[in-house]
């Protein structure tokens, strides 16, 4: 029997549409699913960016919001919100179905560690620096990101 992997993105604006303005993330993301396909492993995306309005993931719209503090706030504020929303959702499309879980992470939507919670297994992949200089809220992005660390079962450094 195949093992079953839920590979879990929560960015917005990270999305596999072929007209995704993030390319390096979807190139990245469409080879490490084909990766665990390749070496036999069934695996089902819940992709967050796959989920959103095309427009959001087509227009480079998410760089003005870096540069007005007020929305700055309000996005650092909310993506905590939205990424406990999107970690129950995800569990709810793939719970009981996934041996594993592979998050490419973000330190605002840790959608791993609602499976983590239920015993599946959490591989977490951490492909580059975050520039908390941008944030408004530094500290609490930090300190997530450092939890999800310590709670993972399997950091990958890309």
């Amino acid at each position: 029997m195949k093992q079953r992997l839920g590979f879990l993105s929560g960015s917005l604006r990270t999305s596999t549409r072929p007209a995704a303005t993030t390319t390096g993330a979807r190139a990245h993301i469409l080879g490490t699913m084909r990766a665990f396909e390749m070496l036999g492993w069934e695996v089902e995306p819940f992709i967050i960016g796959d989920r959103m309005p095309r427009r959001w993931v087509t227009s480079g719209s998410g760089r003005g919001v870096r540069h007005r503090f007020s929305l700055a706030l309000a996005a650092d504020l909310m993506l905590p919100i939205v990424g406990v929303v999107n970690a129950r959702w995800a569990w709810r499309k793939l719970g009981g179905r996934v041996d594993w879980v592979y998050e490419r992470h973000n330190p605002f939507n840790a959608m791993g560690w609602t499976f983590k919670r239920h015993g599946v297994p959490w591989i977490l992949e951490v492909n580059r620096d975050f520039l908390y200089e941008q944030m408004v809220l530094p500290g609490l992005a930090r300190w997530l990101e450092i939890r999800a660390y310590e709670k993972c079962d399997v950091i990958v450094c890309v």
